[in-house]
């Protein structure tokens, strides 16, 4: 039998005042998880930048935030695809905080939103290099789109995956 985890966090819609510290996260969570994966002459991320991606996602869509002891410690957004189906945005958890379930509670959070705004195929982009994160969605149900291949930075190339009514069935059951 598997040892049960005890929930210490707790999931709410994204609200403006809370962009600073979901960059800031973003940011720490970015430079780690990519470690390795961009080379060290790729430009840095940048607070503002990240500050002004969070407002257009929330501009333009839902966002929601895991939070444990008032601290943010995750996050994840929603927004409408073109033509269609939506895009699943910004899926980070604090480093720390890997493997407790925060990312899963974020994601099936947004992927049901999506279901109820008919906002299905959903659509995301991994970095084809981050193996972790590619086999984290493709054990919820993502299926790469062979078609769907982009660069981000010199070598580093980015990778559709696409989450359909089939790969939502594993809640709906």
């Amino acid at each position: 039998m598997a040892p049960q985890r005890t929930v210490t966090y707790s999931i709410r819609v994204v609200t403006p005042p809370d962009v600073p510290s979901l960059a800031r996260l973003h940011l720490r969570t970015a430079l780690t998880a990519y470690a390795g994966i961009f080379p060290t002459e790729a430009p840095k991320p940048v607070l503002a930048d990240t500050e002004g991606r969070w407002a257009r996602y929330l501009s333009e869509g839902i966002g929601w935030l895991a939070s444990e002891g008032g601290e943010v410690v995750g996050m994840a957004a929603l927004l409408p695809g073109e033509p269609h189906g939506g895009r699943l945005e910004a899926v980070y958890v604090d480093p720390l905080r890997w493997g407790r379930g925060i990312g899963d509670a974020l994601a099936d959070t947004a992927e049901a939103e999506a279901v109820v705004r008919g906002w299905l195929p959903l659509h995301l982009w991994v970095l084809e290099a981050n193996h972790r994160a590619r086999q984290w969605y493709e054990r919820r149900g993502w299926g790469m789109d062979p078609s769907a291949r982009r660069t981000v930075w010199g070598s580093v190339v980015d990778l559709g995956y696409v989450l359909t009514q089939e790969g939502v069935s594993r809640w709906q059951r």
